[in-house]
């Protein structure tokens, strides 16, 4: 079984490897196999990448993400508003 250190430095391996993710703007904390992150992303492809990569590294108990609000934040520039619109958008034109 691996200690929470090596667990830490294989997921902040495995997150510096993959090169969809800004390693440098992702924080990892490991307690009991459990492994938190936290950071400012850019776009929600890279948060998914983030727990895509996470999963890949043995003895990984379970992810939580956490950042200013309880999630890691997103620097895009969209809103509710933008993304209610376009999914309006998208159901009008498929019906």
């Amino acid at each position: 079984m691996k200690t929470d250190a090596q667990l830490k430095a294989d997921v902040t391996n495995e997150l510096e490897w993959d090169p969809s993710i800004t390693a440098t703007n992702v924080g990892v904390a490991v307690k009991s196999g459990v492994v938190t992150l936290s950071g400012h992303l850019e776009t929600f492809a890279e948060k998914f990448a983030i727990e895509r990569a996470v999963q890949f590294v043995e003895g990984v108990k379970a992810v939580a993400i956490v950042g200013v609000s309880n999630s890691i934040t997103l620097k895009a520039h969209v809103t509710p508003c933008n993304i209610s619109g376009r999914i309006r958008d998208a159901l009008t034109r498929h019906a």
